[in-house]
């Protein structure tokens, strides 16, 4: 009953919300293989272990290590091509590795979002560091509202115009801000 409740609030949250949310005539489909997503998937584990691993971008707390379980919960493709994308992932921890946990047998989900590009067939990662969330003792809760964030909220924070599903977003600023370049300089 507890988790039906969340949802009918989840639910009540994402629709009174909606003025913030995406208008339908700026919304795109971008059709990706099921093979090319799960090999996406994949790849970006491996890359963001190894950040984990070297301690870079947002991993450079010790509480992330080999131990920390990566779910790649949402990839988002530009709506021209599939060179760009956003990974929203989620991080599972032990509590052990929490200062002032609870109780340190149960695990908490951070999340965190990545702006992707691929190049010579790799993709190159940046931090889109803007949102992170942290904590939250329920891997469900943490993914609605890491999804939240991105796809209704983000065109509330002043430094950003649209939410990752306006395909305006990909023509904005930030790609020159975090990769260094604009999505689409020749255009």
């Amino acid at each position: 009953m507890r988790s039906l409740s969340y949802v009918l609030i989840s639910i009540i949250i994402f629709s009174s919300c909606s003025e913030n949310g995406t208008p339908e005539e700026y919304k795109y489909t971008v059709n990706i293989s099921d093979r090319e997503y799960i090999e996406d998937v994949e790849d970006l584990k491996i890359y963001i272990q190894s950040m984990i691993n070297d301690r870079s971008g947002p991993f450079y707390p010790d509480s992330y290590d080999d131990k920390t379980r990566i779910s790649i919960d949402t990839i988002v493709y530009s709506p021209k091509d599939d060179d760009r994308a956003i990974a929203l992932v989620l991080l599972e921890n032990s509590n052990k590795k929490l200062i002032a946990a609870q109780d340190s047998n149960l695990v908490h989900y951070d999340g965190r979002a990545f702006l992707l590009e691929m190049r010579d067939n790799d993709w190159l990662i940046n931090w889109f560091s803007i949102i992170n969330i942290n904590r939250f003792s329920n891997q469900m809760q943490a993914a609605e509202y890491l999804r939240y964030k991105f796809f209704v909220d983000l065109a509330s924070y002043s430094t950003f115009d649209y939410n990752i599903d306006d395909k305006r977003f990909w023509e904005d600023h930030l790609w020159k801000e975090y990769t260094g370049e604009s999505i689409y300089e020749n255009e």
